[in-house]
């Protein structure tokens, strides 16, 4: 099933090295549940950490290795999007940046007015090791993410329709790091997501890039196109009124 048009734009920001009963409690995670479409049998795909970012990127992650440093397809590439990585808390990790390991364009943003951005993008939120869960603690991840969505919630950019659709956040984690599964939080928010809502089919991190590929008109990328689609989140156009009816 095709999940057709969702967002007009992509907000993306990734926690590092927590499965979901770590993470499902925090404020940050909670508001999203409330707020958006929350995932609620989401998968990472692999370990570590840099094949799950390709994974999520590109629909395959080639190697084991950490870091590619090699121009692959990804679906912004692919739909030619312009995409900015933001030092939100800190620059990323090159290893936990998927358009600098495959080699994708992209603007680094300093410093970072929404408003600034076109209509049609991808926004990769930065967190260095400290700020995303990796090294730093858990409320420091959860401080950060509420700020992004306190941010987000007061942007004229994230909140205004273009052509019908709105800008939509996508937060995950990369991976379960030394749990018995992969399940990792996964969570939508926007005026394009109903509230409280959740998907309980099986979804990976190849689910996310289908979702990608297809929001923005290219063909799913290598195991994207056999993953479950995302579905049963989000606000559906209203139904077309019926016709006058005309008394002869």
């Amino acid at each position: 099933m095709s999940t057709g048009l969702r967002f007009s734009s992509l907000v993306w920001v990734v926690g590092e090295n927590h499965n979901i009963r770590e993470v499902l409690e925090l404020s940050s995670h909670r508001r999203l549940r409330e707020q958006g479409g929350f995932l609620s049998n989401y998968s990472a795909i692999t370990h570590p950490s840099g094949p799950n970012y390709r994974a999520m990127a590109a629909g395959r992650y080639w190697t084991q290795d950490e870091r590619m440093d090699q121009q692959k397809p990804t679906f912004a590439s692919q739909a030619r999007l312009p995409v900015t990585v933001w030092k939100f808390r800190g620059w990323p990790a090159r290893k936990h940046n998927p358009f600098y390991d495959l080699k994708t364009p992209y603007t680094p943003a300093e410093e970072l007015d929404l408003e600034t951005l076109p209509p049609r993008c991808v926004l990769y939120v930065g967190l260095d090791d400290e700020n995303n869960g990796h090294d730093g603690s858990l409320d420091v991840a959860d401080a950060n993410f509420n700020a992004l969505l306190d941010q987000l919630e007061a942007s004229t950019w994230f909140n205004t329709p273009v052509d019908g659709l709105y800008p939509a956040l996508f937060l995950t984690w990369d991976e379960a790091y030394r749990a018995r599964t992969n399940q990792v939080f996964a969570a939508f928010l926007g005026r394009g997501v109903k509230p409280g809502s959740e998907a309980v089919q099986e979804l990976n991190h190849f689910s996310f890039c289908r979702l990608c590929c297809e929001n923005f008109g290219v063909s799913p990328l290598a195991h994207a196109a056999q993953a479950e689609s995302i579905v049963g989140i989000w606000v559906e156009p209203p139904p077309e009124p019926p016709p006058p009816l005309y008394v002869l």
